[in-house]
């Protein structure tokens, strides 16, 4: 079964009422490439604005992602690699 162990590619239906424009993509690209670089705690102050500003519900899920890594970095006695944790963005549905 696709997607439970492949990685599906998943698009966001951006009605356009919602979204009078998307002149913020671009900080949301760079967002999302600071999360993949595992550079989380910068990651998360972009997807908080973005969140906040343009109410971007996939901004706001990457903001708590981000906001799950540093809160278990501060409790956890794991080992972390690099910045953040030993996680990538690809994870498995139930």
């Amino acid at each position: 079964m696709r997607g439970r162990t492949e990685p599906v590619r998943l698009y966001e239906l951006m009605l356009a009422e919602d979204y009078p424009h998307l002149d913020w993509l671009p900080e949301f690209t760079r967002a999302y490439q600071l999360f993949r670089a595992d550079q989380r705690t910068q990651a998360r102050t972009l997807f908080k604005t973005l969140a906040e500003t343009y109410n971007d519900p996939v901004s706001r899920y990457y903001f708590e992602r981000c906001q799950t890594a540093r809160n278990a970095r501060r409790l956890s006695a794991l080992p972390v690699h690099g910045q953040g944790l030993d996680w990538t963005a690809k994870f498995e549905l139930p």
